[in-house]
């Protein structure tokens, strides 16, 4: 059941800021790290809804 309550955590947590990275305001960055921050957030709210689905289904 933990897993299951952590699982529906990360779907919602990831989905909302994959949308929101989408539907925010776009800055533009001159600085490198803050665009590779950007871009690394990105992927960690992909890969957090991704384990949240699986342990949500599966778990």
């Amino acid at each position: 059941m933990r897993n299951r309550i952590f699982g529906f955590i990360g779907v919602l947590w990831g989905g909302l800021s994959f949308v929101h990275h989408f539907t925010g305001q776009t800055h533009v960055a001159h600085n490198a790290a803050y665009t590779a921050g950007q871009n690394v957030s990105f992927i960690f709210s992909i890969l957090l809804f991704g384990v949240g689905l699986y342990y949500l289904m599966f778990g």
